[in-house]
């Protein structure tokens, strides 16, 4: 498997100050040797090039995921190596394998990092997935399989020791847990070790403490101590298979009025870098997961250059003790090793004490190598009468990691190493203590100045980046054609961080496909001519070597586009898969790694990925829409009818199927029974809640529902990156679009007249438009609310933003109607006393049930059959906190 590559499993390192380190650095020449070695056909004869290596992640838009990505681009500048990370959110195995985890071979790398393949996926599934990637040197960080080299983090003692803290330290015994996935080998292994400590303990396991099976996300922890308290399960303290479950925990408890750590303590795994700013900052089980990566990267390293290398070893992880369990941050410092037997006065005495007082600080994980020697031996130097140099280091040392990784919390236990260590030892009066005592409170201001400033930047670079996002998604909604969606894209990406943008579709029903056809190319320093129809090339080149030009200096991150179900065969069953019509390949520069206010969070690429999904179904809609109506428009009249069947199959394809909302049990139901106008409503889950549309288009034929289709695809792209915005606000974005599509470059003449609700979670209902009646009915009383959004009648008027408040059981109804070019007085309605008559008898029933004694009570009008009529029913079953209804 690994022949020519030379012989060994791991990584040849040493340890210094506790940190890893190659024994020996890989040089250029040895990196082109092993390339040459490596690579076959065409590829040996050409001279060698960077090595490449290929990332296989599930998401970038977590706390973990991410800076592992950053650990890579950083080893891979300073070897020269090429990184190119695929993102695949692989959710089974054997699945369709036209993904992106097809793409990277022999062909196009030479050695694949596995970082995680998805907690649904077995470990004998993943073992089987990576195969395919034979005989390319492969590694991974988060699988212990046998049939290629891993670096594994040992989960166990860090955990053993948290479970233990809470019981001896704090004397916690009602212990709940929260497990993560069945799949996931590390979720099991700290269940295990939780059980294995309370049995070692004398500790009973009461199974209702424990959790379900669940994810690594917050939700699991959130759900898990609601369920706690209304089954009215005690319990002193949490443990959490990880940050994210202890996240939702700590949330959940709040909301419930429960103190942390007073009543409850809470504890997390993996240490990711936000929770040491909670208001709880979180006791949690650190892991080496950079140092973990690295080694991975300078195996695979050795296995390119055919330089031998031992195998591997576990890392260790290891207990960070914050307030969440009750504890003061600084705790361990008190067993930081000292030797006080001789009083410090001497100057060798000082310098011996400060490289202790380094030696310290690389034990307790704080601060390691060259920064915290420099750090403690200019801190020295100023005990001695130095220039003060103390100070600048702390600030250099400030700047370089703590703007990058938010770690200036750490560095006030680094100052309490420093005076454990050295400055309490020094003579109560001598000028050294004096000095020391200055020096160190002149530093814990520095470190305060800095951890105020980090969250704060913090943010401003997440606003901005949210903001940017916000801009282009705006922008992307009209543009009418690729050339535009080029151009958008072009103007928009510096500000998100985004060199080069790279958009292509799988050719052909092969699955795998073997070609693709760029159809988009943007790169921000330079002009790319693409034909209009796009480049056609082989997938397994990525993006045409025409396009790349040569140029190795860019990280390529690589999305799949959006996963349809289709039927595919499957020995003597058909069954439905997940296909990808395409990929995304995003360069992002790595020479920009230092630099604090780059943009390199995940969440830009996810973001990215969705809005050029979302333009891309929108311009093939809108392609295949406008053809058909240009063909349409040059029959006779007699196909008009056909015209209308297209246009009712569109209103209905794009109608909600199988919605799920926070807090909100809700049925949806609209008929067309007029020859004129379109009946349009949607119901979009957001974080927290949801957005509903209803709205009708005047007109006839194709053209309303070209319009109706663009109604909801404005409306469903604004509310998803803008979801807390108000609904009058959105409204006039809608309007601008509509008028400018329809009008000015149509030139047709329909109108669409909408309303826009916007619910969350906790019962709030804010409501604008002018097409369908809002109704509330009250659980606790049965009396029927006719909102005050009913007033305004004109097509395409934007309403004012009105606002409710739902308690637990309240009804929500949204009833609209649209008979087409006839005078509303020449039609009966089913208008408000009807319609508050009918639901004052069914309130008590299922959503479902009164929606259809709603359109029986409607249809029973005999002008009824000749309207199109929107009903929506929603109960607010209170997944919120409920407060008295009022406006």
């Amino acid at each position: 498997m690994r022949g020519g590559r030379g012989r060994g499993d791991g990584l040849c390192a040493q340890e210094v100050n506790g940190v890893e380190r190659p024994r020996k650095e890989f040089s250029v020449v040895d990196v082109e040797r092993g390339i040459a070695r490596v690579r076959t056909g065409d590829e040996a004869k050409s001279p060698a090039s960077r090595p490449r290596l290929a990332l296989l992640v599930d998401t970038l838009d977590n706390a973990y995921a991410a800076p592992l990505l950053d650990e890579v681009i950083e080893l891979a500048h300073e070897h020269g190596v090429k990184v190119s990370a695929f993102v695949h959110w692989l959710t089974e195995y054997p699945s369709v394998r036209n993904l992106v985890t097809d793409l990277p071979g022999p062909h196009s790398t030479d050695a694949v990092l596995v970082v995680a393949l998805g907690n649904l996926v077995s470990l004998d599934q993943i073992t089987a997935y990576c195969t395919r990637y034979k005989p390319l040197p492969i590694c991974t960080v988060t699988v212990p399989w046998s049939e290629a080299p891993h670096v594994l983090v040992d989960n166990e003692p860090g955990m053993r020791e948290e479970i233990h803290h809470l019981i001896n330290v704090h004397g916690r015994r009602r212990i709940a847990f929260v497990r993560g996935p069945e799949a996931s080998s590390e979720a099991l292994l700290r269940f295990r070790v939780y059980r294995d400590v309370l049995a070692e303990h004398g500790v009973e396991l009461d199974p209702r403490l424990v959790s379900p099976p669940g994810w690594f996300d917050a939700p699991s922890g959130a759900d898990h101590v609601r369920r706690l308290l209304d089954e009215q399960v005690s319990f002193d303290a949490i443990a959490c298979v990880n940050d994210g479950a202890a996240m939702g925990a700590l949330g959940a408890l709040k909301a419930r009025g429960l103190r942390v750590p007073e009543e409850v303590a809470v504890v997390g795994f993996d240490d990711v870098e936000f929770i040491q700013y909670l208001e709880s900052p979180l006791t949690t089980v650190r892991q080496p997961t950079r140092a973990q990566v690295r080694q991975a990267f300078l195996y695979l390293l050795s296995q390119i250059t055919g330089r031998p290398a031992p195998a591997p070893t576990p890392l260790r992880t290891e207990l960070v003790i914050r307030e969440s369990c009750g504890c003061s941050a600084y705790l361990r410092v008190a067993e930081l090793r000292t030797d006080a037997s001789l009083p410090l006065t001497a100057d060798d005495e000082l310098r011996a004490a400060g490289d202790q007082a380094a030696l310290n600080m690389a034990q307790t994980g704080k601060l390691h190598g060259s920064a915290a020697r420099d750090l403690c031996r200019a801190f020295v130097d100023e005990l001695m009468g130095g220039d003060g140099s103390f100070s600048e280091k702390l600030e250099t040392i400030l700047h370089d990691q703590s703007l990058l990784r938010g770690a200036s919390p750490s560095f006030q236990e680094c100052l309490t190493v420093i005076q454990h260590t050295l400055a309490d030892r020094l003579q109560a009066d001598s000028v050294a203590a004096r000095r020391a005592a200055t020096a160190l409170h002149g530093a814990r201001v520095q470190i305060s100045n800095m951890g105020e400033r980090v969250p704060a930047r913090t943010q401003l670079r997440f606003e901005g980046l949210c903001q940017n996002l916000n801009r282009l998604n705006r922008a992307l909604v009209t543009a009418e054609d690729l050339q535009a969606t080029a151009e958008t894209l072009r103007d928009h990406m510096p500000g998100l961080g985004v060199v080069s943008c790279y958009v292509c579709l799988y050719e052909g029903d092969r699955i795998p496909a073997e070609t693709a056809r760029l159809i988009v190319a943007v790169d921000s320093r330079r002009e790319i001519n693409l034909a209009e129809d796009g480049i056609v090339f082989r997938c397994r080149d990525i993006v045409p070597a025409s396009i790349f030009g040569g140029d190795d200096s860019l990280v390529y991150i690589v999305y799949p586009l959006e996963q349809l179900g289709v039927r595919i065969a499957d020995g003597a069953q058909e069954r439905q898969k997940l296909l990808s019509f395409g990929y995304v390949v995003f360069g992002r520069d790595p020479s920009l790694r230092h630099n604090a206010d780059h943009p390199k969070e995940g969440f830009v690429y996810e973001g990215l990925q969705g809005q050029i999904v979302s333009v891309l179904r929108k311009l093939k809609l809108l392609e295949r829409l406008v053809d058909e109506t240009k063909r349409r428009q040059e029959a006779e009249r007699a196909h008009l009818e056909k015209e209308v069947g297209v246009a009712r199959r569109i209103q209905t394809d794009i109608l909600p199927r199988d919605v799920v909302v926070e807090g909100l049990e809700v049925s949806a139901k609209s008929f067309q029974a007029i020859d004129h106008g379109g009946v349009y409503y949607d119901i979009v889950p957001v974080m927290g809640g949801c957005w509903i549309g209803a709205g009708g288009v005047s007109g006839r034929g194709l053209p309303t529902g070209l319009v109706t289709l663009m109604l909801q695809s404005v409306v469903s792209g604004l509310v998803r990156t803008s979801p807390d915005s108000a609904p009058s606000e959105l409204a006039s974005i809608v309007d601008a679009v509509l008028l400018e599509n329809t009008r000015q470059r149509m030139s047709h003449t329909e109108r669409a007249h909408f309303t826009l609700l916007r619910y969350t979670a906790d019962g709030r209902v804010m409501v604008s438009g002018s097409h369908a009646r809002l109704f509330i009915c009250r659980a606790d009383s049965g009396q029927i609310e006719s909102a005050a959004c009913d007033g305004a009648e004109t097509p395409g008027s934007t309403a004012p933003d009105y606002v409710y408040r739902l308690a637990k059981g309240d009804l929500l109804v949204l009833y609209g109607v649209d008979m087409g070019e006839r005078r509303v007085s020449q039609c009966p309605r089913f208008g408000r006393q009807q319609l508050a008559t009918a639901l004052a008898q069914a309130r008590t029933l299922p959503v479902e049930a009164i929606r259809e004694a709603l359109i029986a009570q409607v249809c029973a009008l005999e002008s009824a059959l000749r309207q199109d009529v929107i009903l929506i029913v929603a109960r607010h079953t209170g997944a919120g906190r409920d407060e008295e209804p009022r406006r």
